[in-house]
């Protein structure tokens, strides 16, 4: 092997992983509609938790919706306009 040459590394090509079926929205199932919204309490856990719509705070007694699977958050208000 000679010293003085220098060797390019060699570009690998990666394409992300593409679903062959059409995903399906919580939106377009009707999910969303049935999800309950309930009145937020923080825990001991939750600090300066934001809405994951409108990334705005979330306060205590504020009317949310939690996803059941991601658990994610966000104001009831925000939930209803995306309804319709």
């Amino acid at each position: 092997m000679d010293r003085g040459s220098t060797t390019t590394p060699q570009s690998h090509t990666t394409t992300p992983y593409q679903s062959r079926e059409t995903p399906i929205s919580a939106k377009s199932s009707g999910i969303a509609s049935s999800i309950p919204g309930s009145m937020y309490q923080r825990d001991g856990s939750d600090m300066n938790t934001t809405c994951v719509v409108c990334l705005g705070l979330l306060h205590e007694g504020e009317m949310i919706v939690k996803l059941p699977f991601c658990l994610h958050l966000f104001h009831e208000r925000t939930h209803h306009v995306n309804r319709h």
